[in-house]
């Protein structure tokens, strides 16, 4: 049980991070440039800062709850037994899928509660604000800097370093990296597509859907909800429905296709695209939409010459980061993949139970090294994308 609570929370720290972040920004320092004139940066992050960010604290906290709970693959590998594991267990090995449901409904009863409160923290607080170079700069003491310094150390070795040393140690020799690789081809080369089109789908869903939210459409909170929900559901849940679904006679055939997989990604994943495309659009003024309105009638040209240049890094964003949950989503996976088919994840998976620990560390070094020029660029790309928007506005 401990090692599932470290590894989770090593995974979910980054959202409590961007949450929090987020808040700050959206936050006016005012109050805490008038408080530092007379007390210390500790004290006004205390009595200032820290009472102004609790709602983005506990509703982040609240979704790292939900996203714990719905958890499959640390619990399982660390044999842990919790509700998602126990349900595939019933799906897979008892063939029980009333029983599998009676399991989930205590599972989803807590999940409507915790959605809710999420729904009340977050209401009318906004994760965008002001830009980072307006932010106050708190000048802080030696000790506090070396603390600072040694906390990093602490994570990036904790996340980082100890678990590339691991891989390392176990992977194969050199002459052997090839042959793995050449043999786990087809899987490799099917991730990638089936993530890239998961990405691609999720984005197009994502673009309308954020722009109601950010532009306070009045279903707004209603589709919050619809988002929300598959996101905190476990892949285990969404697997059950669709293949509940695929039994009916209109959508049998799809079964030996790879519909239902990009449907369950899209579906789980959705929320993310739509929260980094909103923070987006936000950020853009509805005035320069409404002056576009009145020479032009033309949502399309609105989109086209206005929205989209300015929204261009916050899409290859939400493609990369939608990309990457597409690319390790297993739990999901095991019960829709199409006969003949296998992701690197589900290849891990299986290997891992087998013994293979050289192919296993292969593999998720050969996965950590896509994914790390993958981010380097998505960063480039963002950065050129800026650099010609900012000339062109000169």
């Amino acid at each position: 049980v401990a090692g599932v609570i470290l590894i989770l929370t090593i995974t979910y720290t980054p959202l409590v991070t961007a949450v929090v972040r987020a808040g700050l920004h959206a936050l006016d320092s005012s109050q805490e440039d008038a408080a530092a004139l007379s007390a210390s940066s500790v004290k006004v992050m205390l009595c200032i800062t820290l009472p102004r960010l609790h709602p983005y604290i506990i509703s982040s906290s609240l979704v790292v709850m939900l996203l714990a709970m719905a958890n499959y693959d640390v619990p399982d590998l660390l044999r842990v037994k919790v509700i998602p594991v126990e349900i595939f267990i019933q799906l897979s090995a008892m063939y029980d899928e009333t029983g599998a449901l009676l399991l989930a409904l205590p599972y989803l009863v807590v999940t409507g509660i915790l959605i809710f409160l999420v729904g009340r923290m977050a209401e009318r607080r906004r994760f965008t604000g002001k830009s980072s170079e307006a932010s106050p700069k708190l000048e802080y003491s030696t000790l506090a800097e070396i603390c600072i310094v040694l906390l990093q150390f602490v994570v990036f070795t904790v996340t980082l370093f100890i678990p590339l040393a691991i891989l390392l140690t176990q992977a194969s020799a050199v002459e052997n990296i090839w042959l793995i690789l050449k043999d786990s081809l087809s899987a490799i080369t099917y991730t990638l597509l089936l993530s890239g089109c998961s990405a691609a789908v999720a984005l197009c869903c994502a673009f309308p859907l954020s722009y109601l939210l950010a532009r306070q459409h009045p279903l707004r909170n209603s589709i919050h909800i619809m988002v929300l929900v598959p996101f905190v559901l476990p892949g285990v849940l969404i697997g059950l429905s669709l293949i509940q679904l695929g039994n009916l006679p209109l959508f049998f055939r799809l079964h030996s296709t790879s519909y239902f997989c990009v449907t369950a990604l899209v579906s789980h994943f959705l929320f993310i695209a739509i929260k980094v495309l909103q923070a987006g659009i936000e950020q853009i003024p509805s005035v320069a939409e409404e002056a576009a309105a009145c020479s032009t009638g033309k949502r399309r040209k609105i989109i086209q010459f206005i929205l989209l240049p300015q929204l261009l890094p916050g899409v290859i964003s939400s493609f990369f980061i939608v990309f990457i949950c597409s690319f390790g989503e297993l739990s999901a996976m095991l019960l829709l993949v199409p006969p003949g088919r296998e992701t690197v994840a589900l290849k891990i998976y299986n290997m891992m139970h087998y013994g293979a620990e050289d192919i296993v560390a292969t593999l998720c070094l050969f996965i950590t090294l896509i994914l790390l020029c993958s981010g380097w660029l998505v960063l480039l790309c963002q950065k050129m994308i800026r650099s010609r928007f900012l000339k062109s506005v000169q």
